[in-house]
């Protein structure tokens, strides 16, 4: 991947990739990342190497069998607190999947959790319409709309919320800030936020910071402080996690490399020679804990969980069509969608370490069932939204289903169970069936891929489970049963026989 910029081309990265077409290495400036994982596509390693292929430092996961993260080991050769060279994190989960306890070196948490999927505090009852009042220190109200009127937080400070006839917070006034009076915020016809007014008491003048839009991801920043400075963020292909950030004056620009966890959020950044210019370190839920930055960034690094931008005037994340608070690991105000969000319209996601929410709607992702014992895939199910159009990756050549041949007359396809054009991957074996070309592939699989992809693109958020059905120990499904629910009224229930009329 490559930037030109005045004039110049600069290469952003550069991809090695294993025969299942996974990124295994990756370079950033004069570091490199290298990726491994286990049989079931999941990451394992992430380990970072300089210019003379030396450790800068590395991560470790183990999984459980439901494919959540249990234990984090952390090997880092430039600790930002002297030894703390290793270190090692663990995380409980519930039956539903929710994280209930994060053990790390200097710490311990728990988190309890009611029916609807509601934080609370230990030992207290069920929130009532999930209006959470309060929560580790905060104390929250709402107005008639359920929305989020008045916060105050564990150290006194008091933010009061107003909103636009679109729903969308307009301004927020602060009680005991010794910086900030109030900000301003303004939107597109989109929704997308454009420009934050911040109001000090010891200035005046307002400073106003305009943000730039590529679709929905955040392109880039500039303050009228800083007339001649840009700030652009790239990201990596087909997802809203960030690879690196572009800083300008006129024609000189300097790169920055992110370093991310598994669910996108950097923990830390890099320049062209390998030398950390920022790092962070955060809670569950994507606090901000501690950070380290050098002196001559002038725009500090406010990127948190994909799609989520830090608002340090108020310590929300501004997460485009909704505003996240990351102390209490949920939304300010109810999902835009309505009861089509879920039981829960306030939640994030319950595993905030691989789950994410890039457009603040809900709780968005692809699940890929294990192979049975016969090595054969066993369905898909995926929550999707515009994101994922066109995301996916065709069919890679070296993988072979169960049941697949080639040569000529075979009319047999590798058939994507979740369809490249919604996203599904080509380089999972878990999502890849023997099917018939024609028609069962094509026109009729992709025809259904279409109307499902024509719903996501005018906005709905689709619900879909794809269960292939196989008779006896067939290796070959007889039919792929689709099922599609949208946010919209959108409706699909069919099982596509392969071949037809059998």
């Amino acid at each position: 991947m490559q930037l030109r910029h005045g004039g110049a081309t600069h290469t952003l990265a550069a991809y090695g990739r294993d025969r299942l077409h996974r990124e295994i290495s990756r370079s950033q400036g004069v570091l490199s990342q290298e990726t491994r994982y286990d049989a079931a596509g999941r990451v394992t390693q992430r380990t970072v190497l300089d210019a003379r292929r030396e450790l800068v430092f590395e991560r470790r996961y183990r999984w459980d069998r439901t494919d959540q993260i249990v234990q984090q080991i952390h090997t880092d050769t430039t600790p930002a607190t002297p030894g703390e060279k290793y270190s090692q994190y663990l995380w409980g989960y519930d039956a539903a999947g929710q994280v209930t306890k994060a053990v790390e070196p200097q710490k311990e948490e728990r988190f309890f959790w009611d029916p609807a999927g509601n934080r609370t505090e230990e030992h207290r009852n069920p929130v009532w319409h999930n209006l959470l009042l309060r929560l580790d220190g905060l104390k929250l109200d709402y107005d008639g709309f359920g929305r989020l009127i008045q916060r105050r937080d564990k150290s006194g400070l008091i933010q009061h919320f107003a909103y636009d006839d679109e729903q969308r917070v307009k301004e927020i006034r602060f009680e005991g800030n010794s910086e900030f009076r109030k900000v301003e915020y303004r939107y597109d016809p989109l929704g997308r936020r454009t420009h934050k007014v911040l109001w000090r008491y010891n200035d005046p003048q307002p400073e106003t910071i305009r943000f730039d839009w590529q679709g929905l991801q955040l392109a880039g920043e500039q303050s009228d402080r800083e007339p001649d400075h840009y700030v652009q963020y790239v990201y990596t292909e087909g997802s809203y996690e960030p690879l690196a950030r572009v800083d300008s004056i006129f024609d000189d620009c300097e790169i920055y490399w992110y370093h991310t966890e598994l669910n996108g959020l950097p923990e830390r950044v890099t320049d062209a020679d390998g030398q950390t210019v920022w790092r962070g370190q955060f809670s569950t839920w994507g606090e901000t804990e501690r950070e380290l930055s050098v002196p001559q960034w002038q725009v500090p690094q406010n990127l948190r969980f994909q799609g989520q931008y830090l608002d340090r005037e108020s310590g929300l994340h501004y997460n485009l069509f909704r505003y996240y608070d990351p102390v209490a690991g949920r939304y300010t105000q109810m999902d835009p969608i309505g009861l089509a969000g879920g039981i829960n319209t306030y939640s994030y996601v319950g595993d905030p370490l691989t789950g994410i929410d890039p457009l603040g709607l809900m709780n968005c992702g692809i699940k890929y069932g294990e192979l049975d014992s016969l090595g054969r895939p066993t369905g898909v199910q995926a929550r999707l939204n515009a994101s994922h159009v066109n995301t996916g990756t065709h069919a890679n050549p070296n993988i072979q289903p169960p049941g697949f041949i080639t040569g000529a007359g075979s009319n047999r396809a590798r058939g994507h169970l979740l369809g490249r054009q919604l996203g599904g991957s080509g380089d999972d074996v878990r999502n890849l069936v023997t099917i018939q070309q024609r028609p069962a592939n094509t026109p009729v699989m992709s025809g259904i891929e279409g109307r499902i992809r024509k719903a996501l693109e005018q906005g709905e958020i689709i619900d879909l489970n794809i269960t292939p059905i196989y008779h006896g120990p067939s290796r070959i499904p007889a039919g792929i049963t689709i099922k599609a629910e949208g946010s919209g009224g959108f409706f699909e229930h069919v099982t596509v026989l392969n071949p037809p009329g059998m």
